[in-house]
């Protein structure tokens, strides 16, 4: 947890979902509900959708989709890709930053650094 100034708090979370895996961000709302404070969760989502800046859709890509509309949470990343494979000329965005609304308004850039 940061704190931003007297009476504003950011919780900080860094989450792997392994490609296999159904996302569950459950206890990472919860406990950020709880202290009512803001949110930025970054990590490899591996959630798949073409609202998400994918060509396929996977479960998970499903139940983030889900997330962010009945959490209020937004996505910080621009367009561009985070997943490459030059092997099959394949590009994914895997790699995600999501924030509260609040912060989402503050943002002044998101680039993706290769």
């Amino acid at each position: 947890i940061i704190q931003v100034n007297n009476n504003k708090w950011i919780k900080i979370f860094s989450y792997y979902n392994p490609p296999t895996n159904k996302i569950d961000l459950t206890v990472l709302l919860n406990e950020s509900l709880e202290r009512s404070c803001d949110l930025i969760i970054m990590g490899d989502l591996n959630s798949k959708h073409v609202n998400l800046g994918n060509s396929q859709n996977n479960e998970s890509g499903h139940v983030l989709l889900d997330i962010l509309n009945n959490n209020n949470l937004m996505i910080l990343n621009d367009n561009n890709p985070t997943y490459f494979d030059s092997r099959r000329d394949y590009s994914q965005r895997l790699d995600l930053i999501l924030s509260s609304a609040e912060l989402f308004e503050k943002q002044l850039s998101f680039n993706v650094l290769m």
